[in-house]
C-alpha cells in the first residue's frame, strides 16, 4: 500500500512511500498547502483564485489556476511518479489517493 504525507508546517514536503520530496515555487507550495487542508475534499476552482491571492474577475485568472494545476500535476509526476494525485472534478480539484 503506498504511504503519503504532506508536511505544510515549515519547508513543505510531499512524502511518498518514505521518499521526500521538496516542492519550489511559491504557488505551488501554496496550492499543495490548500489542497492537503482539504483533507481530500473538493476545492473550487473559484476557492483557489481566492486562496492564491487572485481576482475572480479576471478570466486570465481561470487560466493561471488551470496552468498552476497542469505544473503542479507535472511536478508529481516527474518527480514523485504520482500524477493521478492530483484529482479534477467538474469545476474543482482535491488530492486523490494512489493505487497499491
Amino acid at each position: 500500500m503506498n504511504m503519503i504525507e504532506i508536511s505544510v508546517l515549515g519547508p513543505i514536503h510531499v512524502k511518498i512511500n518514505g521518499v521526500s520530496y521538496t516542492i519550489s515555487g511559491n504557488k505551488l507550495r501554496s496550492l499543495i498547502v490548500i489542497l492537503a487542508m482539504a483533507g481530500g475534499d473538493l476545492i473550487h476552482r473559484d476557492e483557489l483564485i481566492e486562496e492564491l491571492g487572485l481576482e475572480q474577475s479576471m478570466t486570465k485568472n481561470v487560466n493561471a489556476v488551470h496552468a498552476h494545476i497542469t505544473r503542479l500535476r507535472k511536478w508529481l509526476q516527474i518527480t514523485c511518479g504520482a500524477p493521478e494525485l492530483l484529482v479534477s472534478e467538474s469545476n474543482g480539484y482535491r488530492l486523490g489517493t494512489l493505487g497499491p
